[in-house]
């Protein structure tokens, strides 16, 4: 049981905190409830009766919280802890009512339930949040105090797997990504059968292999990661983003039509991921597919709808194409470099130097760019040659986009022969999710159909 309440809940326990002044001491029972009291009382020691009573009343609580019927419950869970200590139901759900209380009256005794928490070590074997943790959800700490209050937590106890989560999560915003994964494949071996830590789990190990693939080659990691995403949609199949999950590992793995499948199911089931199929339909070497979805006028609008026309036009060598796509992304909200340089150079290969530099000087002046992307800029404006431009990309992501852009230069320059070296340079060095790997696939594809 993970102690996350929804917004319900916690709503229905705030009326019940409102209503304690106005409830009635004696408020009447429900039939079925006077019943099993009525038994209760005849047999004031069976554990049995009252444990029947309890299990009536948490049903009736979890279907309508009230503050007269929390008290009753309370009250009889004491009785019940008194009267048979060693059985696990009373001080189970003695300590989770009171965990739901501490969030109606907003402070919570830790010392208190943390002296209870010890008495019944079984708590700490199940998926339940320990005393420590409420402090962590009542304060909301940051930083350090928040790491340091999470640790504590799985100290305590080494199933709650939402301490694992909210752990790892805080690691991989401050980019250890390595430590977030350790945390869910620790939390794994508690529980096998969390959806949660499962989906974080494979983003994370996806998320590995995406930077790793930057400094090696991959390939034998991703099998691992592919097996754990197969495993996700097979125990939630209709969820749209564990498809989207197995898709992207399916790419890193090179099983295109694999991952179309995939992402094609994401998108019957969630409309929104219909932009990643898109991209993947570059990677499969089905330009038709790219080039001929059209989208509504959002989507018309959208980098992620446009930026797949641009590298599809490019690896279709219709440099007109391309620069029109690159003219309309160089326009859009979020829109990055790279898509507007390749399309400088589409304008620059059909001899429109005008608009080849009208592109290069927005990359100058609006968008966003890093040292490196800086290089890139300064070698389509002849001010490092090529040697150069190799010589400062240190590791195989930067060195697959600087062979592209000189493919392109290559192009521009009418050394096509040339030009087509490139492609299986870029493939070979295996960055297998970056636009410039699917260009390069499409590239060797019509090469060795032309060569036939």
């Amino acid at each position: 049981m993970k102690l996350l309440f929804s917004l319900g809940l916690l709503c229905c326990l705030v009326l019940l905190n409102g209503c304690v002044s106005t409830t009635s001491k004696s408020a009447r029972l429900e039939p079925q409830e006077a019943a099993l009291v009525s038994k209760v009382e005849q047999y004031p020691n069976d554990s049995l009766a009252l444990r029947e009573l309890v299990e009536y009343q948490l049903q009736l609580f979890d279907e309508s919280p009230d503050f007269e019927l929390f008290s009753r419950l309370e009250k009889n869970l004491l009785k019940g802890l008194e009267i048979a200590p060693s059985e696990r139901f009373f001080a189970y759900h003695y300590y989770v009512i009171n965990l739901k209380l501490a969030f109606v009256e907003g402070r919570y005794e830790q010392k208190k339930w943390q002296a209870f928490y010890q008495q019944h070590p079984f708590l700490a074997t199940l998926d339940l949040a320990p005393p420590v943790y409420v402090d962590y959800l009542l304060k909301e700490p940051t930083g350090s105090e928040k790491v340091a209050i999470l640790q504590q937590s799985l100290r305590t106890n080494p199933f709650f797997m939402n301490a694992y989560l909210e752990l790892a999560r805080h690691y991989y915003t401050e980019d250890k990504t390595a430590l977030a994964t350790y945390l869910m494949m620790a939390a794994r071996r508690h529980n096998e059968e969390s959806v949660e830590v499962l989906s974080d789990l494979v983003h994370y190990r996806t998320t590995q292999l995406s930077e790793a693939m930057c400094h090696a080659d991959i390939r034998e990691s991703v099998p691992a990661v592919l097996e754990d995403a197969r495993t996700l949609t097979r125990m939630v199949p209709d969820e749209a983003f564990f498809q989207s999950q197995l898709a992207e590992v399916f790419r890193l793995n090179r099983q295109y039509p694999l991952a179309i499948f995939a992402a094609a199911k994401a998108a019957e089931l969630d409309k929104s991921y219909t932009d990643y199929l898109l991209e993947l339909y570059l990677w499969d070497t089905r330009l038709d597919k790219v080039m001929a979805f059209t989208g509504d006028a959002a989507q018309q609008r959208d980098v992620m709808y446009v930026l797949p026309k641009v590298y599809a036009s490019i690896a279709a060598l219709n440099w007109q194409e391309a620069a029109k796509q690159a003219s309309l992304y160089s326009q859009l909200e979020d829109a990055e470099p790279y898509g507007v340089l390749y399309g400088a150079y589409s304008y620059g290969i059909m001899g429109n130097t005008a608009e080849r530099e009208k592109l290069l000087k927005l990359l100058d002046s609006t968008i966003s760019m890093s040292d490196w992307h800086r290089n890139m800029l300064a070698f389509a404006r002849g001010s490092i040659d090529e040697a150069q431009l190799m010589a400062v990309a240190d590791d195989r992501c930067k060195q697959s986009e600087a062979l592209f852009v000189a493919a392109l230069q290559h192009f521009e320059n009418h050394q096509t022969e040339k030009a087509n070296t490139y492609w299986q340079q870029i493939i070979d060095l295996g960055v297998m999710n970056y636009f410039e790997f699917g260009t390069a696939r499409n590239r060797v594809k019509a090469l060795k159909k032309a060569a036939q």
